[in-house]
């Protein structure tokens, strides 16, 4: 559906929902990009409405974004990450697995680049125990 401008009202919708996501989990634009494997210009693109994304696309962004196209698609949504704690829970399980993912290639890194990443790590696991509720221990 377009709207009196011509551009279609979904992709303003997936875009704005896109950046109101991606700024709830606490990620920039670079970093995001990066996640998704779209350039950062694109990302900027799909956040204004300007374009839309493929279809193979907008499933990498909705699986990292832990939402549903649907949700992604629609006006006015509340995601799922902040409307329920089952929806907090599936997204630390999802943080969690791509934490492991990441420890495993670690070993293979020299020390700069070993304690640039646990750095990285160690806010990853802080906010998968708040998404939990649990309480934030530090690490060492």
């Amino acid at each position: 559906m377009k709207n009196e401008f011509g551009i279609d009202q979904r992709g303003v919708n997936f875009g704005d929902n896109m950046r109101r996501r991606r700024k709830e989990m606490g990620f920039n634009s670079k970093d995001f990009a990066s996640f998704v494997k779209v350039s950062i210009a694109y990302v900027g693109l799909i956040e204004r409405g300007e374009r839309t994304p493929s279809f193979d696309t907008m499933l990498r962004i909705c699986d990292f974004l832990n939402e549903d196209v649907n949700t992604m698609l629609s006006p006015d949504k509340t995601s799922s990450f902040q409307s329920t704690p089952t929806g907090r829970k599936k997204f630390a399980s999802k943080l969690e697995q791509k934490q492991e993912a990441i420890s495993s290639i670690v070993k293979s890194l020299d020390e700069q680049e070993v304690n640039y990443i646990l750095k990285n790590l160690k806010n990853y696991t802080h906010l998968t125990q708040a998404l939990k509720g649990e309480e934030v221990t530090e690490q060492d």
